[in-house]
């Protein structure tokens, strides 16, 4: 029986001394030839070795390299090549990126072929590979050809996927751009841009492969092109379009060197009539009068034919259910209606009147009802409240006034130059986002406009109006003062966001991830000065934000707010965006006209459906795997001269079975020799000293423990074993220079702090501390 269990303890023993660490290599599953590339990009070269008996490999030297065929064609060739490992503890040592890449000691352009990579460990000798191997492996893989590779093709950026041009897109350049290829090819890119029409009843392919191409171009190292005037017709028409990714020799860079084919149509809109001038055959019977006697069709020398209200008695308007009808957001695709009026009263006015008389109305046809009307019980109307700055309203003076037609706006109901619209349903005003729901209702919905003839105590007004034109400009009859000088454009600034791009650009401190957008062009088409922001907006306040407010993060916006745009200028726009909730946003970019006596603001809500797909290769920037967020600190230096740091983290989702926190740095400020005072104990100076502590979760703290030859402090690194996660409270001590009296010592401590999970994997913090002592 004896010689039975000792026996067992033989084999056992020799079971688990037997063990070592194991090795793992990852590297893409396309590897880039170009060896010197391993280290960056979105899936990048590491190594891991983990395991049991790691003590194996304390002091080791590594030997990373590439061979082929049993020779080595990339990397040191034998042991006396290695480079020191580092390994000083049982825990996981990685290799990740540019520090795995650079332990092949050089960089190599492969060919195609078959290869293997192999990781070897050697026992060391006062500092050098002593020639006796520990562990080694090897990971077989491939270079392939062009006609193998797959690569991430073009994407086509613009025109988008079914996006449609007006005539008006067409009175400019047409612009397509895509994304680059990524693949293994370094050299020049030309990219074959194809243009096709299709035909009425055909598919893509169809398309593709029967008809002649209208635009067919190379473009050599750029991803854009526009296409010169006429190429494109002035017609209905639709279109798909592709690049595709040539070499030097005129080849497909890889398997899959094309975009995906990406249609867009033309659509050319029939001219119709954009205005009521009162000419010719209009039927006046179309305005329906309460209260007004007479209504008429008046000429004058500078308006010809206009309308005319003589007011009487009562609530007197005139209503027309017929030329207004509809939904105003497709009538006034120019966002205003702007006719001239002109007030005619006997005497003076009786109150100070800065706008014309009018309501929007939606609901059953008005009726009288005793002296006055009945809106029946279910109604909408609205109309403006003119800006104070407008000037009132003088007798027998022909001026001109526009609506703004739009929908609400972050929670405000359309303005301009001449007021702001007020909506009343059912007789009561409404306010907050009540006004909103009512507005964009009824301004997709009227039922009629009316023309007011109230403008003083005496029944005897004439009230003369003309020319009601779907758009922002007048040039035969322009305004004294207006915020939309000589232009047909919308506001006076035009956005353009046709080249907008969105990237991935990395994460925040929280893991999360940041998008970049850019290309978005602001235009100034006035005769105005103009300016990034709102006219009341100081040179600090931001003119891009998240809608709605405070739904994300928008930083590092350019140019600058205030930003000025003079006459035909366009400026881009680009910024960052980042803790993002879900796929889509929207966000507004706002701009102003610089006007002396007017406010002349403009806001565009840009919505993107589909924010891009970002994937965060490295384990401890994915908040999936590893999320450490650095939260608050704070520094104290006591009498001694001892720094105290307090540091707060928040870590999740997994538990963390041993933290590390070493001294990478001490730097101080440079002093005078006569400011420097000896301590008794110099050898302290810029080390842990006394009791630092952890605590997780408001708990009972934890002692450190140092990591030194001798266990005791002074120590440059101390650690903690654990298996919590959660808030996380730091304390430290660290021993500061001494200072002479009257003096002061300044300088900055360094802390890398390491995190080992369950799952072994390490992730790291570094975090400076500014000191001071007296």
């Amino acid at each position: 029986m004896k010689k039975y269990l000792l026996v067992f303890i033989i084999l056992w023993c020799h079971t688990i001394l037997g063990q070592a660490p194991t090795i793992t290599i990852n590297l893409p599953p396309n590897p880039n030839p170009d060896t010197s590339q391993w280290g960056t990009g979105n899936n990048i070269f590491n190594i891991l070795v983990a395991g049991a008996n790691m003590n194996m490999l304390f002091e080791s030297n590594i030997l990373v390299n590439i061979k082929s065929n049993g020779g080595v064609k990339c990397g040191g060739p034998n042991a006396a090549s290695a480079q020191p490992s580092n390994i000083a503890t049982s825990a996981p040592k990685s290799w990740v990126g540019t520090s795995a890449q650079a332990l092949i000691g050089q960089e190599c352009i492969l060919n195609p072929g078959s290869y293997e990579i192999c990781v070897q460990f050697y026992e060391s000798r006062n500092g050098a590979a002593s020639g006796k191997l520990l562990l080694e492996k090897c990971m077989p893989f491939i270079i392939a050809s062009k006609e193998q590779e797959l690569c991430s093709p073009p994407i086509n950026a613009n025109p988008i996927k079914n996006k449609v041009l007006e005539e008006k897109d067409l009175l400019s350049l047409t612009t397509f751009n895509w994304s680059p290829i990524v693949s293994s090819y370094r050299g020049i890119v030309t990219y074959r841009l194809f243009v096709w029409e299709v035909e009425e009843g055909e598919t893509n392919a169809q398309a593709i492969y029967n008809n002649q191409t209208i635009i067919q171009e190379d473009i050599k190292g750029q991803t854009r092109y526009t296409s010169k005037p006429g190429i494109i017709e002035k017609r209905t028409a639709k279109y798909v379009w592709r690049v595709l990714a040539l070499d030097a020799e005129g080849n497909p860079i890889c398997k899959n060197a094309q975009s995906e084919p990406t249609n867009f149509e033309i659509k050319v809109t029939e001219e119709t009539s954009n205005c009521i001038d009162f000419e010719g055959q209009y039927n006046i019977n179309n305005w329906k009068g309460f209260y007004v006697d007479p209504i008429s069709i008046k000429t004058d020398v500078p308006h010809k034919n206009h309308l005319q209200l003589v007011d009487d008695q009562g609530p007197s308007f005139a209503i027309n259910y017929k030329d207004f009808a509809g939904n105003w957001l497709e009538k006034g695709k120019n966002g205003c209606l702007c006719f001239d009026y002109m007030v005619d009263w006997e005497g003076k006015a009786d109150k100070v009147t800065r706008s014309p008389a009018f309501f929007l109305y939606h609901g059953i046809p008005i009726t009288t009802a005793g002296t006055g009307v009945s809106f029946g019980t279910s109604f909408y109307r609205a109309w403006i409240i003119p800006n104070p700055s407008m000037p009132t309203i003088v007798d027998t003076e022909w001026r001109k006034f526009c609506l703004p037609i739009a929908l609400s706006s972050k929670g405000e109901l359309p303005s301009n130059a001449f007021g702001q619209w007020q909506v009343v349903k059912d007789g009561v005003i409404q306010t907050g986002a009540a006004a909103v729901t009512a507005w964009d209702f009824l301004i997709q919905n009227v039922t009629g406009f009316s023309l007011g003839t109230d403008y003083n105590g005496s029944p005897s007004e004439q009230v003369n109006f003309d020319n009601f034109c779907w758009s922002c400009d007048d040039k035969t009859n322009p305004p004294t003062e207006t915020c939309c000088d000589e232009t047909s454009q919308d506001g006076c600034l035009v956005i353009d966001k046709s080249q907008m791009t969105i990237v991935c650009n990395g994460v925040d401190k929280d893991g999360k991830t940041i998008y970049k957008v850019s290309n978005i062009k602001l235009k100034n088409t006035s005769k105005k000065k103009a300016k990034t922001g709102l006219t009341a907006n100081t040179s600090g306040t931001n003119y891009v934000s998240a809608s709605p407010t405070g739904s994300f993060t928008i930083k590092n916006i350019s140019p600058a707010a205030s930003n000025p745009i003079s006459t035909g200028q366009e400026i881009t726009i680009s910024f960052e965006l980042s803790q993002v909730v879900g796929s889509s946003i929207a966000f507004n970019i706002e701009g102003s006209l610089i006007s002396k006596d007017l406010v002349c603001d403009k806001n565009f809500e840009i919505k993107i459906d589909k924010l891009p797909e970002c994937i965060v290769c490295d384990y401890c920037l994915d908040p999936k795997s590893s999320d450490i967020k650095v939260r608050s600190k704070t520094v104290l230096t006591t009498p001694l001269n001892i720094m105290t740091i307090a540091q707060n983290f928040t870590i999740s989702p997994k538990n963390i079975k041993k933290i590390t926190a070493e001294i990478i740095s001490f730097e101080e400020d440079p002093v005078a020799t006569s400011c420097m005072k000896c301590v008794a104990k110099e050898n302290w100076v810029g080390n842990f000293i006394g009791t630092n502590t952890e605590s997780w979760n408001s708990g009972t703290p934890m002692n450190a423990s140092p990591v030194n030859s001798d266990g005791y402090y002074p120590a440059k690194m101390v650690e903690w074993n654990c298996n919590k996660q959660g808030n996380l409270n730091l304390n430290f001590k660290i021993a500061l220079p001494g200072a002479e009296t009257g003096c002061t010592r300044k300088g900055k401590v360094g802390i890398r702090y390491s995190f080992t999970d369950v799952d072994c994997i390490t992730c790291e913090k570094i975090i400076y501390y500014n000191y001071t002592s007296n």
